[in-house]
């Protein structure tokens, strides 16, 4: 909505870093003035067990703080008349931090002439006043922040600065705790006092930084009016997302504010300042530990699930239902460390969620709208918990001997259930790009996700090409695609082998977000790594990659033929058979014909048994005999459970095929009887057993053709049985297929082995009659 007029200016990627910096380094000013002038640990202290504030009078100050949030509407129109954002937020921004040199004055005034009424009063009424020039103005900023960083980035920097700023709050908050704890011997009133001058000081070197910062060309560049200015009441999806934000911000504030009060009362925990100072630095470490991550997560998942996820940190405030003088230094550090892991997920991501669902036009009206529906919706939090604390003080339901639920366990109790309702609305919000909240944790709850975050660094760092390659080879499933971006820029790696672990890497992801990239490799003629792209595209399955794999068969390289075949055999797709098909029967490379074969073999193309037969019976290639044999059993057998009878060291091959004959005979009866419906008659079964032993006589004497001819008729007893008596010939093979397709390609293939393995290789009729028994011994146990 910003005059049109605004000069355009370009951000390069020098000055974009440049202006990164500053506001991270603004962000510290920030902190060491939020930290205390502001509703926190420090200050709630100072004004309830300090200056003798009730809890009602400091949830009141927080209510009126978020009812301020109403002024961002006001930031709608001002915006709308100005042709820049920068100006009137440094203004307005400078006249807020002033007010906190209000704070010093009011604490120096109170250690000279004592604790007053009307300084609550003044207190109240400055610190809300203040926020009033913040909120008509903050929108602004975010609008401006928006325009800044690319959205693709956008939560990853917002994550690094948030650790930055944790780091600085980290420092400050522990020395502030220790200085309260150790200058008993000075006037309180005068330490606070030097402290709220410490945070206005810090708190205005913030605004002024933003000085140096460049304001991009504004998306919004109409003129303000009022079609403008309601048009996010219309957006049902934005809305319900403020008013769920803004309930999860009420559930806070009924119970978080009267923590830090109530841990250092002597009335109830009774611990020293320095505990919260310790709780800080726990809660803030983590932190700082896991707000990139849900940076990352936000950029690669969505915002709406890390919100949702971020509302489980009342699993941090349960500990405050057992913590009592006896306890505290072993469940505060808990409490610390739960709510740390949680709280960057909901504080960082509501703000970001907000940028998500906003449109690039008219991003300041849904930037002030949001921010006023969240203080409206959250105002009456803290007085609510503030009123319910100070109106039940006198109640305690003792439980145990040692525990008895008191005004603050109430409080707690409704904190938790308006968090789980927030859930609940936030699971409609409609979110662009974003994925659900049980993919998200399905994809977070694994072990590999310390070993994915850990690579992180290494994979967007400037480590060396041997560190970023053996961290791409650690990549080894889906639970990884945080990091694929990464992972998708590194195929353009100057390092030929660090090429090649991405493309192999982005296949184990299987992310349909690097099927273009890598359709890139493989039809750039010039890459060195067509093949590993081929085979990625194989393992990702997406269809959009099925015309350029099909191109690929046709290649002038053989590799990229190969590979694409394989490729094949993932997608399931009727014209990857038909290919696959067409492979194995025309392709005179022995080697394209045996990958044919295993790709179909992986489809479960039942009809590429046909192709197979000839083929493996007029080879001469021992290692084409091998996959075309394991392919075909394969086919028709259990997949993957023949590779051990044809490889590994004789000795254990030997004892497999032995397992073998053992499971034919046991479980044919079993395979019979799912195909027909009817049991076996005994006599039947005495018949085969004993030509399956007679069999294995001549096949451990490598006799192959006579056991061959003994096999043969034990499949002739068992097709007739299933043909009810029919005479083997003519419409034998059409009825025995509408019993079970695989029992006919079975008895075909038997038929047409007995036609070829004169001819054949010793090595082949072995490997027929291993398949054939193979079948017989169907589905078998697990090693």
């Amino acid at each position: 909505m910003n005059n049109s007029k605004q000069k355009s200016v370009k951000i390069s990627s020098r000055v974009l870093n440049r202006s990164m910096n500053l506001s991270n380094i603004a962000g510290c000013g920030f902190t060491l003035w939020f930290s205390v002038a502001s509703t926190q640990p420090i200050f709630n202290v100072f004004f309830t067990n300090v200056f003798g504030a009730t809890s009602a009078q400091l949830g009141l100050l927080v209510s009126l703080i978020q009812l301020s949030a109403v002024f961002h509407l006001l930031a709608i129109v001002v915006y709308g008349s100005l042709q820049t954002r920068k100006t009137y937020f440094i203004i307005m921004h400078l006249i807020h931090r002033v007010f906190a040199l209000i704070l010093a004055l009011v604490a120096y005034m109170a250690g000279r002439n004592g604790v007053q009424s009307s300084y609550i009063t003044l207190i109240i009424f400055s610190v809300s006043l203040s926020w009033v020039f913040s909120n008509s103005s903050a929108a602004g900023w975010w609008s401006w922040m928006a325009d800044l960083i690319p959205e693709r980035m956008r939560g990853t920097f917002f994550g690094r600065r948030s650790s930055i700023m944790q780091i600085v709050n980290i420092i400050w908050f522990m020395g502030v705790s220790i200085l309260l704890d150790t200058l008993t011997s000075f006037n309180i009133f005068n330490v606070y006092a030097s402290i709220f001058l410490i945070g206005a000081a810090a708190g205005i070197l913030d605004i002024v930084l933003f000085i140096f910062v460049p304001e991009p060309p504004s998306a919004d560049t109409e003129k303000f009016n009022m079609k403008d200015f309601f048009e996010p009441l219309g957006n049902r999806n934005f809305l319900l997302s403020a008013v769920a934000s803004g309930l999860g911000v009420f559930a806070i504030n009924v119970f978080a504010p009267f923590t830090s009060p109530y841990i250092t009362s002597p009335d109830a925990v009774g611990a020293p300042n320095t505990w919260l100072g310790i709780m800080f630095v726990i809660s803030q470490m983590m932190w700082i530990l896991t707000v990139p991550f849900w940076g990352i997560v936000m950029d690669r998942f969505g915002r709406k699930p890390v919100v949702m996820m971020g509302c489980l940190v009342f699993t941090g405030y349960l500990g405050y239902l057992f913590l009592g003088p006896e306890n505290y230094i072993f469940l505060l550090p808990v409490i610390a460390l739960a709510v740390g892991l949680f709280a960057p997920a909901f504080w960082e991501g509501i703000n970001q969620l907000m940028l998500s669902l906003t449109p690039t036009k008219n991003r300041t009206a849904y930037v002030s709208w949001n921010f006023a529906i969240i203080g409206l919706v959250s105002s009456g939090g803290a007085i609510l918990g503030g009123t319910i604390k100070d109106r039940t003080a006198h109640i305690s339901f003792p439980l145990t001997e040692s525990f008895s639920l008191t005004s603050i366990h109430f409080i707690l109790f409704i904190c938790v259930f308006l968090l789980i309702v927030t859930m609940i609305l936030l699971s409609f919000v409609q979110e662009r790009r974003g994925k659900e909240l049980g993919f998200v944790v399905n994809r977070i709850a694994r072990p590999g996700i310390f070993r994915t975050f850990a690579s992180m660094g290494t994979l967007s760092g400037t480590g060396s090409s041997r560190s970023v390659a053996k961290a791409l080879r650690s990549i080894d499933d889906s639970s990884q695609d945080l990091v694929v971006d990464d992972v998708m820029e590194r195929l353009y790696d100057p390092d030929p082998d660090v090429r090649e672990e991405a493309a192999r890497a982005l296949g184990r992801i299987g992310s349909h977000e690097a099927v273009d990239a890598l359709v890139d490799q493989l039809q750039d003629r010039e890459s060195t790594i067509r093949t590993q792209a081929a085979r990625a595209l194989g393992k990702i399955g997406n269809r959009d990659a099925l015309p350029y794999l099909l191109e690929g068969i046709n290649d002038s390289s053989e590799d990229v033929q190969n590979a694409c075949t394989l490729a094949l055999g993932y997608m399931g797709d009727e014209e990857s058979v038909k290919r696959l098909l067409s492979i194995i029967r025309n392709m005179g490379s022995d080697r394209l014909a045996a990958s044919g074969a295993e790709a179909a073999g992986k489809l479960g193309a039942i009809e590429a048994v046909w192709e197979i037969v000839p083929r493996l019976h007029s080879s001469l290639n021992p290692v084409l005999t091998g996959q075309l044999s394991i392919a075909l059993a394969n086919l028709l057998g259990e997949p993957g459970r023949f590779y051990r009878l044809v490889t590994g060291k004789s000795s254990q091959r030997e004892s497999n095929i032995a397992s073998l004959f053992s499971s034919a005979t046991r479980r044919f009866p079993n395979m019979l009887k799912r195909i027909s419906g009817s049991p076996v008659s005994p006599e039947l079964k005495s018949k085969i057993a004993k030509k399956l032993k007679s069999l294995k006589k001549y096949f451990d004497n490598e006799e192959f053709l006579p056991a061959f001819a003994i096999l043969k008729e034990c499949v002739s007893l068992i097709a007739g049985n299933l043909a009810e008596g029919e005479k083997e010939g003519g419409d034998y093979f059409r009825k025995l297929y509408l019993i079970d397709r695989k029992t006919a390609l079975w008895w075909w293939f038997v038929q047409e082995a007995s036609h070829l393995i004169n001819d054949a290789p010793e090595e082949v009729v072995k490997n027929d009659i291993l398949i054939i028994l193979f079948f017989l011994a169907g589905k078998q146990d697990s090693d």
